[in-house]
């Protein structure tokens, strides 16, 4: 069986494509060459995203886990009037690499076929599951919105149909990725999944790609697939903050001890409450990064510690009150302890923790802003996040900002969901 190239192209020795009236065997090694573009220079790769799943977000890794696809679509004129049921194992095809991923992933080659062979089009679908790293801002943890980002790069990535050869570009860029503009070719992103992640909202998403020649010689195309999310913190409420103000709201019921109630059975009290906030601070600390600074959370544990033991004190100094200066006094000094220590620890809690929740808020408003000025608000995927935020006072729809009319590369392509 054998292919027919139907017209003459440039060297590819000079980064231009396969050059070949002849026709060629099934087998030939010629096929792994790229195919030209009639203009000479790099051809173009038409291209779309599709999101399979978004899910296991590991605050401590500061990792999850992904699958996404790429789509491919592009014209090869060897293959114009192709009639066999394969295709040759050597065919050139496109790819993409996943910068960010860990050492767990998985690249999936589900379809490389001809589409039309009157016009030698062809469509390529790679699948890329992996665990990738997601760098996180912590600070208003866990009133936080993340943004997580699969990082692809392109430096004309190559892979033979029958996968046994593969390479890149150091030179000369060879094909150039654009979204796609014909509507058989599909929308330019799909989500596949429901949108629901665990502890998470998924409030919006949006796909960058920027190209770049680059001092070393070699062009670079990037892809940045984002997703933004925003964290779910009634569970570390229950978990973290309120066992923190049990555990020291408890410690002020020394102040209702009578009088007779010796000063150690008072100590014993506190230091019983510091072991258990020290211990509570461990647990929670378990489920976070080695971090360089305070969370929200670790402020609230770090205030906890400092209140029970600044209690035992009070109590220390309440006792030379009473030695000293009487009952009296020893109970207005008790009165005045306990209400500015509480009050203190109130006021000081709050500044810990409404600022960061409001500015997570602030964030879903922005969101809730842009999805408003969104002109495709009855979208597919628009329905398909919509019902996935029913349940967290979420609703919503997605944009894609893109100029296709001008054939440039996405620069900001954003969806929304509130």
């Amino acid at each position: 069986m054998v292919g027919f190239a139907t017209t003459s192209f440039d060297s590819f020795r000079h980064g231009n494509g396969f050059q070949s009236t002849m026709p060629l065997t099934i087998d030939s090694d010629d096929w792994s060459a790229p195919p030209a573009s009639t203009e000479g220079g790099p051809f173009d790769v038409m291209f779309r995203i599709t999101c399979f799943r978004i899910s296991a977000i590991s605050t401590k890794e500061q990792t999850c886990v992904s699958k996404i696809g790429f789509v491919a679509y592009w014209h090869d004129r060897r293959l114009i009037g192709w009639k066999p049921a394969l295709l040759p194992a050597k065919l050139w095809g496109p790819e993409l690499h996943l910068m960010n991923h860990t050492l767990e992933s998985k690249v999936e080659y589900e379809q490389f076929e001809l589409l039309d062979a009157q016009r030698g089009k062809v469509k390529r679908i790679i699948n890329y599951a992996a665990v990738i790293e997601v760098p996180m801002e912590l600070a208003d943890f866990p009133w936080d919105c993340q943004r997580l980002t699969a990082s692809f790069v392109s430096i004309s990535h190559w892979r033979q149909l029958g996968l046994e050869r593969w390479g890149s570009s150091p030179g000369e860029q060879i094909y150039r990725l654009k979204p796609v503009e014909q509507q058989a070719d599909g929308s330019f992103f799909r989500l596949l999944w429901d949108g629901k992640i665990a502890e998470w909202v998924l409030r919006s998403y949006s796909i960058d790609t920027d190209t770049k020649a680059l001092d070393a010689g070699f062009t670079r195309t990037a892809i940045d697939v984002h997703f933004n999310v925003s964290r779910q913190a009634a569970p570390y409420f229950w978990r973290g903050f309120f066992p923190q103000y049990i555990l020291t709201a408890v410690t002020f019921i020394i102040f209702a001890c009578p009088e007779s109630t010796t000063l150690s059975d008072r100590l014993s009290l506190c230091f019983s409450m510091l072991f258990a906030v020290v211990a509570q601070m461990y647990v929670t600390a378990d489920a976070l990064p080695k971090i360089a600074f305070l969370t929200a959370i670790d402020k609230v544990m770090a205030l906890s510690l400092c209140t029970v033991a600044w209690l035992a004190v009070g109590m220390v100094v309440e006792t030379f009150v009473l030695d000293y200066y009487g009952l009296s006094a020893a109970l207005i000094f008790r009165y005045w302890f306990c209400g500015l220590s509480l009050s203190t620890y109130g006021l000081i809690c709050a500044s810990a923790t409404l600022p960061a929740k409001r500015r997570q808020e602030k964030r879903i408003v922005e969101l809730e802003d842009s999805l408003r000025r969104s002109a495709l608000t009855d979208s597919k995927v628009s329905r398909t996040l919509l019902r996935c935020a029913e349940n967290v006072e979420a609703a919503g729809s997605y944009k894609l900002l893109m100029s296709r009319q001008t054939n440039r590369p996405i620069s900001q392509s954003t969806a929304m969901l509130d």
